[in-house]
């Protein structure tokens, strides 16, 4: 049994070894026939000597259709000059690596095709046909053409987005323009009243009214200066502003400095900060100093520790001592004080030193 079994085995070991070009050949052979991809075979001269399923599936002519044909059957008339192309370069023993190009199927639809095509030797080596195997890549193009389009939807989507961008910007400059024209012309009318009036007290009204109405408008023409119409430099701002107000003073003894820290802010914090440092600037400049007495206001915004925003305002003599949150005589400023710094949500402490100081502590604002 055991010598049976082993004479078995050798028998079989050399089927196997007789059987070897014979079992490469048909390992061969079914990879051809099994790929998805065309594989065809021709001669020197164009005729189509093998063709595999995938070459059925792709181009839709079995292949007794096809066997014995010229190759160029499968080409659009105007691709038929590529096969001279291609013979002149397997002649030469040259591989011709994906070459993108079109082909016709069975039904005359045209489709892309990605074409890599080997010279076949005989067993001398002398070059007898040629190989070519072939990809259908519609599937790739349709892909390519769709990312194209996406792409180009994107960019015009962009372009689009771009041009309402600056429509929109076009629009709130035009906006702020239009406010701070307004407000000048309020500024004007109120300029030819204090021409007209006579009581002093009535004319320090009306330039209090007309200092009010400049912090408003110095807010529109920052923001209209922006680059994002959205925010502005609070420093320069309050320079601006600060240098308005002591413009309208008859008072050349006094000094001012604003020290701020950068920040951008907007416009629904700019007005009622803008209008604050206007009431309690204005307010040093009446009661802190005698007539022609030199004298110092300081404006300062810092952030603390708590991340607030503490902006102060202080002058260096004794003579104004009221406390704006109780004063003796609560007036038009002290009230807009009060609303001012419940709009910013602040808390306001007021010390008398040789001068008073005003420190008003207020949420840092949100971003526009």
């Amino acid at each position: 049994m055991s010598a049976n079994c082993v004479r078995g085995g050798v028998e079989t070991a050399r089927e196997l070894k007789l059987g070897d070009g014979d079992l490469n050949a048909a390992y061969l052979a079914a990879i051809v026939e099994s790929s998805d991809d065309a594989i065809i075979g021709k001669d020197l001269s164009g005729v189509i000597r093998s063709w595999n399923r995938g070459a059925q599936a792709i181009f839709g002519y079995p292949a007794e259709e096809v066997l014995g044909k010229p190759v160029q059957v499968l080409f659009p008339p105007d691709r038929i000059g590529e096969e001279d192309m291609i013979v002149r370069r397997i002649r030469q023993g040259e591989k011709v690596e994906h070459f993108e190009t079109l082909r016709r199927r069975k039904d005359g639809s045209d489709f892309p095709a990605s074409v890599t095509i080997s010279p076949i030797r005989d067993g001398h080596g002398t070059i007898v046909g040629a190989s070519k195997i072939l990809q259908d890549i519609s599937a790739r193009h349709r892909a390519q053409a769709e990312l194209a389009q996406a792409k180009a939807d994107l960019e015009q989507l962009v372009v689009d987005r771009t041009n309402a961008l600056a429509q929109r910007n076009l629009l709130l400059r035009e906006v702020y323009h239009r406010v701070k024209n307004n407000l000048q012309m309020v500024d004007g009318l109120l300029l030819m009243s204090t021409v007209k009036v006579t009581d002093p007290a009535a004319r320090e009204v009306l330039a209090d009214l007309r200092s009010r109405v400049f912090a408003l408008g110095l807010v529109h023409e920052q923001l209209m200066g922006s680059p994002d119409l959205k925010t502005f430099d609070v420093g320069p701002f309050l320079v601006e502003l600060s240098a308005n107000i002591m413009g309208g003073s008859s008072d050349d003894q006094i000094r001012l400095e604003v020290d701020a820290c950068p920040l951008e802010i907007g416009l629904d914090f700019a007005v009622p900060l803008g209008l604050l440092v206007t009431e309690l600037v204005t307010n040093s400049l009446k009661h802190a100093f005698p007539p022609a007495t030199p004298g110092q206001i300081l404006v300062v915004l810092r952030v603390d520790a708590e991340h607030r925003l503490l902006l102060t305002v202080a002058d260096n003599w004794a003579g104004h001592s009221g406390d704006i949150r109780q004063p003796a005589k609560p007036g038009t400023g002290s009230s807009i004080v009060r609303k001012l710094i419940a709009q910013l949500d602040g808390q306001i402490s007021v010390r008398s030193d040789a001068g008073t100081t005003t420190t008003i502590s207020m949420p840092f604002p949100e971003p526009s």
